[in-house]
């Protein structure tokens, strides 16, 4: 059932996936610097805002302006580090490294806590992480037991069209593949026919797979 906040070119959520990134996000409805998305925008796709009408040409009702602003803000990307000097690009890109301010938030060392911190840091990781992650959905059966009404309720992967997300991942890997050989990681010959063996064995696997639904693939030894 659609919520009360759908639009055509938003996911479909449920109430409880909504709290979660209103958690997520909270911080970053206000940020200290805006990135390429308005406030309200944010605040749409956070369903936060439920304005159903405008009679204005507002971009954050309109998914080919969000696509275009968010292709213009890939590229920004690109310049900057094509432009900034390697310490400046540790101060966006490198794991782990902190602000003044998000060091004085870190949480207590090995704790829940300090999971969740890191996972909601402005990070690449942290993009690829929700751009890769596996689309999965509760689903609730109603039952009888005797004359008690009950439910169970189970997890299903969402069989959603991810060939695009596999053909992403694989050139990404080749990129960090072709890194790690040209920055001399790749130490022996050895280990550099197993780099050649993963990439053939990717490439053959997302041919094979990205034809299928998800629950139809085989997962691990035929």
């Amino acid at each position: 059932m659609k919520n009360k906040y759908s639009r055509e070119y938003l996911r479909e959520l449920s109430n409880n996936e909504i709290n979660v990134l209103k958690k997520k996000f909270t911080d970053h409805v206000t940020p200290r610097k805006n990135g390429f998305l308005t406030r309200k925008l944010r605040e749409r796709l956070l369903r936060i805002s439920r304005r159903t009408e405008t009679k204005d040409r507002d971009y954050s009702d309109n998914s080919y302006d969000i696509r275009e602003h968010s292709k213009s803000a890939m590229r920004d990307f690109q310049l900057i580090i094509e432009t900034l000097t390697d310490d400046k690009l540790q101060e966006i890109f490198k794991k782990d490294n902190l602000s003044d301010e998000e060091q004085k938030r870190k949480p207590e060392i090995n704790s829940d806590a300090e999971k969740e911190f890191y996972q909601n840091l402005p990070s690449l990781l942290n993009v690829l992480e929700s751009l890769f992650k596996l689309e999965t959905r509760v689903v609730k059966v109603p039952y009888k037991e005797g004359k008690m009404k009950k439910i169970h309720q189970f997890v299903e992967v969402v069989d959603e069209d991810d060939s695009w997300k596999a053909i992403l991942a694989e050139d990404i890997m080749n990129i960090c593949l072709k890194f790690f050989i040209e920055h001399r990681y790749i130490s022996t010959k050895a280990h550099q026919r197993l780099v050649d063996e993963i990439k053939d064995a990717i490439n053959v696997e997302v041919s094979r797979g990205m034809h299928t639904n998800i629950s139809e693939r085989t997962k691990g030894h035929v």
